[in-house]
């Protein structure tokens, strides 16, 4: 009993929960004349009114000091015309850099001890954790985070409220899907757990049907996003050849193999690589499937690629940046020896995601407003097997592009709560007075908003505590497995 007093004490003096403020960082940005501000678009941006709509692009640990040398390369043009006519700097984020927490404090524009998304599953004390392990013969339970946890409202819930048509693809966090004017697709979409949905066909869903219920909504149109699915996993083994070397075909063919399952004792690059792929084209696919279909007031889609290809492959981009870790000989000589396979992988990923954002914005109107948003950067970390980092806070990137906004303008201070007050505000809608965020509004022409024109309510908040209507599912072990093999489960 002593000892067991003891450790509830350790954890009581050390488990101090994190104050989740914002943390200010330099970055690429910071240093050197841009391009786009030397030659801004000759066509400013309208300033005549505010986005109608907004296309939100998050790109998942995207960071300026990536990003701009290979703008100044010309490896991204979507982004830097979008760059010309826009708004943009970094984004402060918080510790720890857990993108469920964030992503969802982005969405909600609350803190996690207000939303309850604190990590990627429930951190039990110290003593709770051991005893765990006791009563399960050393394996530790770990109750994953869903969407059902969270307790605040997100913008989606928002405007839904609103009759606002919303479209939210690949977001974190959104596992299971909820009722929404519009379209939720789940970010475990393209989870292992869904493999064995793709054999089946429309109303067949036999004992999956609670996983699949949770997986879109509405849910008629599970099948028409299965179907992009399946066709992308026949289109896997000419996709991945534009994001590692190889040419041999026996080569390709041993890759796909070990693709195919994460081995957590072997090479795990093949696997994340293919699903980095894999999770993106399924979420930009369904997006460019849907959207004139839905004309939605806001949509969202999510890019994961960046952060898995960080993760994991970012060693290959720059081995000089590792030199400061003094591995032992053996360490560095086994990644050298794969540089070449993934010496373009990191650039290839990003100038992927650029032609996406190229095909995406190219669907939307003039009254369309276009933010890219990222959770956190990434940098050069001390393990060899993963070696991208983000542990320090590195800050992400903003970009705002529209009518009503600035073009050529540098934001500065803005942190991951000000985005949802930002939306909100841009569209003539409510922005509660109890958010820890501001409205952005130096990135708005003078003459399209004003703050003694914007509408306020005390909180998102009143009355009731908000709970999205769905029930906390049972996430399969594969995605576990996934977030171990990240970094994000001891």
């Amino acid at each position: 009993m002593a000892f067991l007093a003891a450790v509830a004490l350790y954890d009581r003096l050390t488990d101090r929960p994190p104050t989740y403020e914002p943390v200010s960082g330099t970055t690429a940005l910071d240093t050197g004349d841009l391009p786009w501000e030397t030659a801004p678009d000759p066509r400013p941006a309208s300033c005549g009114g505010l986005p109608a709509k907004w296309l939100v692009i998050d790109w998942d640990a995207a960071e300026w000091d990536i990003l701009l040398p290979l703008l100044e390369r010309g490896e991204m043009p979507h982004l830097e015309a979008l760059l010309r006519r826009a708004s943009y700097g970094s984004l402060a984020t918080f510790l720890p850099t857990i993108s469920p927490a964030i992503w969802t404090t982005i969405a909600t524009g609350v803190p996690p001890d207000q939303h309850g998304i604190r990590h990627f599953y429930n951190q039990r004390p110290r003593l709770a954790r051991w005893w765990n392990r006791i009563v399960n013969l050393g394996r530790l339970e770990r109750r994953l985070y869903s969407n059902a946890h969270r307790r605040a409202p997100a913008i989606w819930n928002l405007l839904s409220e609103r009759d606002e048509p919303v479209m939210v693809v690949g977001y974190h966090n959104t596992f299971p899907v909820e009722e929404v004017e519009g379209l939720m697709v789940s970010n475990y979409l393209a989870q292992d757990s869904v493999s064995t949905l793709l054999d089946m066909k429309k109303g067949e869903l036999g004992d999956d049907a609670d996983l699949s219920s949770s997986l879109v909504y509405p849910p008629e149109k599970l099948a028409d996003v299965l179907e992009i699915h399946q066709r992308l996993m026949d289109e896997l083994p000419r996709a991945v050849r534009d994001f590692v070397a190889i040419d041999d075909e026996d080569e390709l063919r041993d890759f796909l193999r070990k693709a195919q399952h994460l081995d957590p004792e072997g090479d795990q690059r093949p696997y994340f690589l293919t699903r980095a792929w894999l999770y993106d084209q399924v979420a930009a696919e369904v997006a460019e499937t849907f959207y004139e279909r839905l004309d939605p007031t806001l949509a969202i889609v999510h890019f994961q690629s960046l952060d898995w290809a960080a993760h994991h492959f970012l060693y290959f981009d720059r081995p000089e940046g590792f030199e400061k870790f003094g591995w032992d000989e053996a360490t560095y000589a086994r990644l050298d020896s794969q540089i070449p396979l993934y010496e373009d992988t990191v650039v290839a990923f990003h100038r992927y995601a650029d032609e996406w954002l190229g095909r995406l914005v190219a669907l939307t109107d003039e009254s369309t407003g276009i933010l890219i948003v990222s959770d956190h950067g990434t940098g050069p970390g001390p393990d060899p097997d993963l070696p991208g980092f983000h542990d320090d806070a590195p800050p992400g990137v903003i970009v705002l592009s529209g009518p009503g906004i600035r073009s050529g303008h540098r934001v500065e201070g803005a942190t991951i709560y000000d985005v949802l007050p930002t939306l909100m505000a841009s569209l003539d809608a409510p922005v509660a007075k109890d958010l820890p965020g501001r409205v952005l509004q130096e990135v708005f022409c003078p003459t399209a908003w004003a703050p003694q024109d914007q509408i306020s309510i005390a909180s998102y908040r009143e009355g009731e505590a908000f709970a999205p209507p769905i029930s906390a599912p049972t996430l399969r072990q594969d995605v576990a497995r996934e977030l171990e093999s990240l970094g994000y489960l001891d």
